[in-house]
């Protein structure tokens, strides 16, 4: 695509900008929760999922709970007494330290402010009214909510063509995408992927800058921005800024968050708010913030960045209670000088104006047609779900139909017909529901409700376009494979053609019944436990009152209505009379008129089932208005129902232990006391020197396979050789895209090759001049990631390090002193003030990012690695609480450590403290690897000093980046990177010497290095650790405890409802087979729990287990024993309602039975879903290959096929459901008798089916009650110890020097 220079982005952004004038007078913002007992409707309308911004950017937390987590009164103001102006046609910062409000006041300001319990006074007037909808505004908030399968151009374009009015033309529109491009330095990732946790595209920082980019596509008059340069190096931030001051140059209204701005930035910045515990120190113009802290004796030093100084002087330090003391007085000094000398005017109140400046957006022909397309395109962009619905309907097409293959027209052959009919009408749809509810969940409705939010998409274009996209991907083709499948597989009627396009056209109006129906339960909440809650159980009562387990006529009449209302009896009753009506069995007789063959006419059939001859048309018509209002039902719910803004909780802890000021003292941990082991090392010299690292000639490169199998390879490091010191921070450089985290995943070892993309390396990673083995690197480094999301978040700062204590330091410490050690790391992290605070994760909004990223390195820093790997350690922290960090990281390599960090915006007075420092430029080459004074000294010598009063980071990354906002600043700026690669190369080559690696020593174990082998704790030891962070977890997420118990609960209650009571005539027989075959459905509750929790519990686990932590066994006892008593629980109360409320035999033998079979049920439905879940990482692909497995048990358990082919009841002896429903079948009819009347008397006067015995013969139901009590037990005990055995094999560490070539252009996968 041919590019543009970036005064496009001038001449589109500019016309029609009205400009803004704020002012805020006098905010306050006070958080309140009562206690309340929780009803049940709230957790359907209780969203706790957000496109907003947490309401807790740093230590805000409101709300209290005591040691068992229940929720006290508390209070809390977040923001106090705030005023400040922003004239149009300039840029307004806010700055301050953690705690400070930053993101509270922008969430005020930006309208996105919605809870019950938030109290807020004071007024924000925009040109003098009070109502943001009249003023054309945009928000970029922390959290990047961008759709994973699209590249970065065709978000903007797809985002343009929403926000643009409809009159803009095509190229017009191009044109102005490729401007923001240009602008935001997007160009070289401009084809990328957006990406996601599973499958790497943008990184965070090219995110951060297209999140901006869509905003600008809207042409704002007012921006507002959340900590915009998070996640960006020093020159992307700098060019970012520098965009921010030219666009507010053109008239706009701009006020951002910012956590650590450099130098040139701060003075780009025309005015400044500086806040602290959520009141202002400071706010007025930039160029007099630095002369009015003078006024009150705080001088700039020289040399040092004014942000970052007037961040330090205006924060507490907690680190220790000295400091904080010291630190509480300057602040609140500041504070009273600001409030008694602060003189804003009075603000006088205009009208509104009368327009409303989003009434010029795309129409909504527009918005479907867009929408649309890229729906379309990002479902093609995703193979694995495009392939796990197609597979879904080939498999259940093809099993269903074998199941039933080529039916003949005996009982046993009439009765698996009707049980096909019930397959094709309830089972399917079912497992569309769920699939479309976490497919809604897992991204698609968080892309809605940002744009929503934002007003530039509608429910009904939404809605619509997604029907139409599916449409040509999925919604036809899924229903025409499954229908041709089982139809002619199963032989169903073939005397016209119409018969089948009856079938087909049935089962295409369910499936859109069944899409549209998933996307009202998450209209209803935005969580998949609540939503798969709410879907279950209506479609349970759906298919119970369809009229095949329970007769029609036989229903109380209390509910016998309610079949009317149900779309699963009109699409029964359409199936069933399709197949019926005029039909005829093979009667043995020969006669079919006579008595003998009465049961073999599709007549009697009809009447036994309670529906009419001929009766398509009318079911067909209910069904498409069924499909058509959950529509509507989906608009409505979209549209009026509010996601809210949930505020995380704080625990009350009892008091803190004092820490002592030896905070240093306090943070070591001797190395002979790592896992309790005693180990003498043959050289004490080794321990007392550290561990050096050398890098020699490392490649890395990725190779990926698109959906055509096509192999692209993409080169991520090539050729690094650098060197890392003991004793001091090393830090690596670089602008973003330059594998800084890539090489630390690879030093690690936690890079690993998938079925799409596989890793290949060469080259040597050498400790002390010899090569160690992966076991060695694994007990020497400690790694902290970049992502924070091995944090539980029911859990409090304070707890999560308690726990990871107990789990890391050695069994012979005593809890008191592992907690010790924690509550040091707590002051010496500056964590204190958060420390009862809930980590909190999308659906509870707790500590800040800033604080996760803490937390996490405190969890490293517990076990005293000899060598510590951190991915931006200062990332989303302010410069005052970054320092802190960092002198942390130096204390420790006092110590002797080996630190290596790789750092985006390091502070200028910070640099001259790293070690060694690696610059590294775009695609992964070196531009510099030494000291950091001869970094300077370096780029002096070949002609680029650095200037007075420039951070030297800031200056060796500026030279090392490419400018990407214009082709002579891309071409000028390309042309000097690549004379620095090639200075730096040919430096190298002519100084290097060539090593035989072959002749270098290799170490296999941990002592030699004096450090020691890192064990996992003991199985025994941690089972009861992890026993005790799991439950206190459950019983502070109240909304799945509920989700757990109501499932089954809610069941119980459908089922006694249309059951209740059991009768004992002919007919009840085909009622009681269909009560017992509910049985079955808890095979799915466990699968619907295992979704719900499962997934995110195995990535936390996989985290601690890649740090050695504990072993699979404890971590796969904890869960199991967990979910037990809520198995049991749910056993019960299922059994009570089907034995005592129903009226099953009310004998001991039928409730322990029941209670028996229940709970193997739903263990093993768990166990199916930790098997899947552990195969597929991918969660669309897994939730589908569980339903599948799950549904074919469930058809094949002998009530609704009792004539399968001989290989499939082979198959049927591996399920546990055979025997669930052989066991409670055999003990609910032995010793019943039936009544009957004179239609299904026999001649002799006796009844065709009077007792127990009779059925359970008739429908091939007996069975050796002990054989299959023990075959049920057997099955889940094997199903669960297959499960152990997939995730132990999934967690097989290799070591990887066992399979890598040693050779330079070695290319092979590990």
């Amino acid at each position: 695509m041919a590019t543009i220079p970036t005064d496009n982005l001038d001449a589109f952004l500019v016309p029609n900008v009205d400009p803004v004038d704020i002012s805020v007078r006098d905010l306050n913002l006070t958080v309140s929760i009562k206690p309340k007992k929780p009803s049940f409707f709230s957790y359907f309308h209780t969203n706790k999922q957000s496109p907003s911004p947490s309401i807790n950017d740093d230590k805000e937390t409101i709300v209290s709970t005591d040691e068992y987590g229940t929720i006290l009164f508390d209070k809390d103001q977040i923001i106090r007494n705030v005023s400040f102006d922003a004239k149009p046609g300039t840029l307004t910062a806010i700055i301050g330290g953690s705690g400070s409000g930053k993101t509270s006041i922008l969430n005020i300001l930006a309208n996105t402010m919605s809870s019950a319990n938030l109290s807020q006074t004071g007024n924000v007037y925009f040109n003098g009214h009070q109502n943001l909808k009249k003023i054309r505004s945009a928000y970029v908030i922390q959290q990047d909510y961008l759709e994973p399968n699209l590249t970065a151009r065709e978000t903007l374009l797809y985002a343009a063509q929403l926000r643009l009015p409809s009159a803009t033309t095509k190229n017009e529109c191009r044109q102005l995408v490729e401007g923001v491009i240009f602008e935001l330095g997007l160009k070289e990732c401009a084809d990328t992927k957006v990406g996601s946790t599973t499958h790497r595209g943008l990184s965070g920082g090219e995110k951060r800058r297209l999140s901006i980019g869509v905003q600008l596509l809207s042409n704002p008059s007012v921006i507002f921005l959340d900590e915009p340069t998070t996640g960006l190096d020093a020159h992307s931030a700098y060019l970012l800024v520098k965009t921010m001051r030219f666009l507010a140059s053109k008239g706009r209204t701009l006020i951002m968050s910012i956590h650590q701005p450099r130098s040139d930035i701060f003075f780009l910045i025309d005015n400044i708010t500086i806040l602290t515990r959520g009141q202002s120190v400071y706010s007025g113009p930039v160029r007099n913030s630095v002369s009015h802290f003078e006024r009150l004796g705080f001088k700039t030093p020289e040399k040092v960045n004014p942000a970052d100084y007037l961040i330090d002087i205006s924060s507490v330090d907690n680190r220790s209670p000295q400091l904080e003391s010291k630190s509480s007085q300057q602040v609140q000094s500041l504070i009273s000088v600001w409030n008694s000398s602060q003189n804003l005017p009075m603000v006088e109140e205009k009208p509104e104006p009368p327009h409303h400046l989003r009434d010029n957006k795309t129409s909504l022909r527009n918005e479907i047609i867009v929408l649309a397309r890229r729906s379309l395109l990002c479902s093609w962009r995703d193979p694995m779900s495009f392939a796990g619905l197609f597979l879904e309907s080939i498999v259940m097409g093809i099993v269903v139909g074998l199941v039933f293959l080529q039916l003949d027209g005996s009982l046993t052959g009439i009765r698996s017909m009707q049980g096909l009919l019930y397959i094709s009408t309830s089972i399917q749809a079912y497992l569309l529901i769920i699939y479309e509810c976490y497919r809604l969940c897992n991204t698609d409705i968080r892309i809605f409700d940002r744009e929503y939010s934002e007003g530039y998409v509608s429910p009904l274009g939404f809605v619509i376009s997604r029907r139409l996209a599916k449409l040509l991907t999925e919604d036809l083709f899924v229903p025409l494979i499954f229908s041709t499948l089982v139809y002619f597989l199963s032989g169903l009627r073939t005397d016209g053609a119409h018969h089948f396009f009856i079938y087909f056209s049935i089962n295409l109006i369910l499936h859109h019944i069944a899409m549209n129906f998933a996307l009202f339960s998450v209209s209803l909440s935005r969580e998949f436990a609540i939503a798969s809650l709410f879907g279950n159980l209506c479609f349970t009562f759906q298919f119970i009152s369809c009229g095949y387990f329970v007769n029609a006529a036989q229903m109380p009449v209390y509910v016998r209505w309610t079949k009317y209302l149900a779309f699963v009896w009109y699409g029964f009753g359409a199936y069933i009379s399709n197949q019926f009506t005029g039909f005829s069995g093979d009667c043995p007789s020969g006669d079919i008129n006579s008595d003998e063959c009465l049961l073999y006419t599709g007549a009697y059939i009809l009447q036994v089932l309670d529906f009419p001859q001929n009766w398509i048309a009318l079911p067909v018509c209910v069904c498409l208005a069924w499909a058509i209002g959950c529509l509507l039902a989906a608009l409505i719910g979209l549209k009026y129902i509010k996601v809210n803004v949930t505020v995380s909780r704080r625990k009350k802890s009892k008091p803190e232990p004092e820490v002592k000021d030896e905070l240093s003292e306090n943070l070591t941990l001797s190395n002979s006391n790592v896992n309790g082991k005693n180990i003498e090392c043959e050289n004490a010299n080794l321990v007392a020197s550290g561990i050096d690292i050398s890098v020699h000639e490392l490649k890395l490169r990725i190779q990926k396979r698109d959906i055509k199998l096509k192999t692209k390879e993409i080169l991520i490091l090539s050729d690094i050789s650098a060197n890392f010191k003991a004793g001091s921070i090393n830090a690596i450089l670089g602008p973003s895209g330059s594998g800084k985290s890539s090489m630390l995943n690879f030093m690690a070892g936690r890079l690993n090759s998938s079925l799409v993309s596989k890793y290949a390396s060469s080259g040597e990673i050498i400790f002390n001049n010899a090569i160690p083995s992966q076991k060695v690197i694994q007990s020497t480094c400690s790694f902290v990631t970049q992502e924070d999301d091995g944090l539980l978040p029911s859990l409090t700062v304070r707890e999560t390090l308690y726990f990871a204590a107990y789990l890391r330091l050695p069994p012979r410490m005593s809890r008191s002193e592992k907690r010790r050690q924690a509550d040091a790391l707590i002051a010496r992290m500056g964590l204190k003030e958060c420390s009862d605070t809930m980590i909190g994760s999308e659906f509870i909004k707790g500590i800040s990012g800033g604080e996760k990223r803490r937390v996490s390195i405190c969890i490293q820093l517990l076990s005293k690695p000899k060598i510590i790997l951190l991915d931006e350690p200062t990332s989303g922290l302010d410069s005052f609480t970054a320092a802190s960090i960092l002198e942390v990281l130096q204390s420790l390599a006092n110590e002797g450590k080996t630190v290596i960090c790789t750092i985006h915006q390091p502070r200028s007075d910070l640099f001259s403290k790293f070690g060694n420092v690696l610059l590294l430029s775009k695609g992964g080459r070196v531009a510099y690897n030494g000291s950091s004074d001869g970094a300077l000294s370096h780029f002096q010598n070949i002609g680029f000093p650095c200037p007075a009063l420039t951070n030297p980071a800031d200056h060796i990354i500026d030279l090392i980046s490419v400018n990407l906002q214009s082709k002579d600043k891309e071409d000028i700026s390309r042309e000097r990177v690549n004379s620095l690669l090639d200075l730096w190369r040919t430096r190298v080559n002519n100084n290097s010497d060539k090593r035989d690696f072959s002749q270098i020593k290799r170490i296999t174990l941990a002592a030699e290095l004096g450090s020691f082998e890192l064990r996992s704790a003991p199985w025994l030891y941690a089972l009861p650790i992890l026993l005790q962070r799991s439950t206190l977890g459950i019983m502070r997420s109240p909304d799945k405890i509920m989700a757990r118990v109501m499932q089954v609960a809610g069941l119980g209650v459908i089922l006694a409802l249309f059951f209740s009571p059991l009768k004992s005539d002919y007919i009840s027989i085909s009622n009681r087979l269909g009560l017992l075959q509910e049985v079955t459905a808890l095979y799915f509750v466990g699968m619907l729990t295992n979704i719900a929790v499962y997934p995110f519990e195995r990535d936390v686990f996989y985290r601690e287990h890649d740090d050695n932590a504990y072993s699979v066994l404890p971590f796969f006892l904890s869960y199991t024993l967990l979910e037990l008593p809520f198995e049991f629980i749910s056993s019960v109360l299922f059994s009570t309602f089907l034995v005592f409320v129903i009226g099953l035999p009310r004998t001991p033998s039928m409730f322990f039975a029941m209670v028996y079979s229940s709970f193997c049920t739903i263990n093993c439905g768990e166990s199916i879903g930790i098997i899947f879940n552990t195969i597929f990482h991918h969660p669309g692909f897994a939730v589908n290959v569980i339903s599948v497995v799950l549904t074919v048990g469930t058809i094949m358990a002998g009530i609704m096929s009792p004539s399968m082919p001989g290989v499939f009841r082979a198959i049927n002896w591996l399920s546990p459901l055979k025997y669930a429903i052989e066991i409670v079948i055999n003990i609910g009819f032995r010793g019943q008798k039936f009544t009957c009347d004179s239609t299904s008397r026999l001649p002799d006067g006796g009844c065709v089916l009077g007792t127990g015995e009779q059925v359970l013969k008739t429908y091939n139901l007996e069975s050796n009650l002990d054989s299959v009590l023990g075959g049920l037990a057997a099955a889940t005990i094997i199903y669960r110890l297959i499960a152990y055995g997939i995730l132990k094999l999934y967690r097989l560490k290799l070591d990887k020097d066992s399979f890598k070539l040693r050779t330079k252009e070695s290319n092979n996968s590990f």
